[in-house]
This record gives structure tokens, sequence and C-alpha cells, in this order.
């Protein structure tokens, strides 16, 4: 989980956290301002490490976190941040927290004073009943250590905003090896996303008829229905619906016939993948992160 941390700098980084008692800050609100609209999560760790680099993985994700080492301790902030109206927005616990209340009685005084707490559990234990029936236990989710930033990350947003849609892109191209390298780089440059293949613009409306799909990236050039009708034909039903078109014609007429049609994107073989991946990020938005 903290591979990509050296010890040294966790503890510079531990050097200009508050010294102040968390409580201190939330009281006097010197805390509060600096994020506004950040969603807020509380961390309980009894391993310092561990907080820390929790810490640092969240903030990167753009949350605003706050650590507690012990049970009365998370209670208590819980509690302060409710009578500030400023509530957290989740809670990651670890099971096996030691001094004071234990996990289960902590996320049971959480749930007490309120009951839309989020808490997400984090263990060593893959079998535990803990890890495997979360919601059992009154958790939203479970992290089983060592995780890593993407897991963190997304077990956090689907704790506090539940899960992330899935956007559906279709591929449609005459050349099966070709469909075949395409669909397997862009699983590896995407997440969030089910990727569908069509081998050409026939087969690929019957896939329209049975499946929503967020994106088409199309050949130009293809037996039974080209990208030409395939664009006329998306356009007529989903005007909205984003359409890339591949192609080797790199004429300037071809673009601009297929910018005419409604073609959101004409793009030049060859072209890189993850070239690719980055314009289907930005066409449908944050919610598809391009992997690292």
């Amino acid at each position: 989980m903290v591979n990509f941390l050296s010890y040294k700098s966790i503890m510079r980084w531990k050097a200009s956290f508050p010294k102040q008692p968390l409580t201190y800050y939330m009281k006097n609100g010197e805390e509060m301002d600096q994020s506004a609209g950040a969603k807020r999560i509380l961390v309980l760790d009894n391993d310092e490490i561990v907080r820390i680099a929790i810490r640092f993985m969240l903030e990167r994700a753009g949350y605003k976190v706050y650590l507690a080492e012990h049970g009365d301790e998370a209670i208590d902030c819980y509690r302060e941040a409710l009578n500030l109206s400023h509530p957290f927005d989740a809670v990651i616990l670890d099971w096996n927290i030691r001094g004071g209340k234990g996990a289960s009685e902590t996320v049971g005084k959480l749930l007490e004073l309120d009951p839309h707490a989020k808490a997400v559990v984090t263990s060593c234990d893959r079998d535990a009943p803990v890890t495997t029936d979360f919601r059992e236990y009154g958790f939203r989710g479970a992290l089983v250590k060592p995780f890593s930033s993407d897991e963190l990350e997304q077990t956090v947003h689907t704790a506090v905003d539940g899960p992330r849609h899935m956007k559906t892109i279709l591929l449609v191209d005459a050349n099966p090896y070709f469909l075949t390298g395409l669909s397997m780089n862009l699983c590896i440059h995407l997440k969030n996303c089910n990727i569908l293949t069509a081998g050409n613009g026939r087969k690929a409306l019957e896939i329209m008829e049975a499946i929503p799909v967020d994106l088409i990236v199309t050949d130009l050039e293809m037996p039974t229905m080209d990208g030409y009708e395939l664009v006329e034909s998306v356009k007529k039903k989903h005007r909205g619906l984003p359409v890339f078109v591949m192609t080797g014609n790199d004429a300037p007429e071809t673009k601009k016939r297929l910018e005419s049609m409604g073609a959101s994107r004409c793009l030049e073989k060859p072209f890189g993948f993850k070239e690719l991946a980055d314009l289907i990020e930005t066409e449908l938005g944050p919610c598809l992160s391009v992997a690292a």
C-alpha cells in the first residue's frame, strides 16, 4: 500500500500536520475553509504510517482527510463535525484497532450519532467475515491490506457517491486482429468502461438496438455498411451520440464530409492507443479515468 512512499518522505510530510488535537481545529474552524466543496474523510488506524499513507493517497484524489488513532478520538471528532454542521462524508476504520473501543463498537457508536454514517473497514484478512460480509457489520465497503490507491479511491467513491456509471464503447472494424488489439489496449488504458465490438456497421446497429452505447469508434472502409453509412444511420436516431471515425484517407474533403455528417472526430491511421484513450476520456468526462 505504501510502496511508492519512503519512510523519510512520510515523516517529512507528517511534519506539516497540525500539532493541536483535531477537535481544536474543528472547533476553531481553521481547517474547515481550506477545501470548500471537497469530500471529508476520517481515517482511524493505530498504525501511524498507514494513516499517513491513506491520507496521502486520498488527498491526491481530491479528498480532505482527518486522522484519528483510537476509537474514542474518532467518535469525538465525528460528533464535533456533526455539531459544526460539517459532517464527514465517510470514515475508514481498521478492523484490528487496539486500545479503547474496537472497530465494531466504534462503527456502532458512529451509526448511533448518525444513522447515515458511511464507513469502510480495512483488514489484513481477505476471508474474514467482516471483509466478505461487511454490510452485516454496518459498513459500506471493505478494503484488504495492502491495497492500491486505485482500490482505495474506488471503494471510498462507491461508499460516498455510489458505484460509478460504467460507460459503454462500441468499436467497429472489419479487421478482427486490429479490433481485438484495439479492444485489449483500451481496456488497459481506460477504467469504468465496457468494450463491445462489431465487424461492420450493420452489426453495430444491431448491437445498439439491444445495448445502450455511450460512444462509437468506427473504421471508415468496411464491407456491408461503411463508416459513412453508419454515421448517417446513428445520427438519425442518436444525434448527440459521439462517433469517432478511423481512416487512412487524410484528404481534407473526407474529414469535411464526416464533420458535416456529425462525426465527433476523424482519426488518421496510424494513431496511438493511449492517444485514442485520452480523446475518449475528454469526450465522456472525468468519470472515465485513464489508467496510469
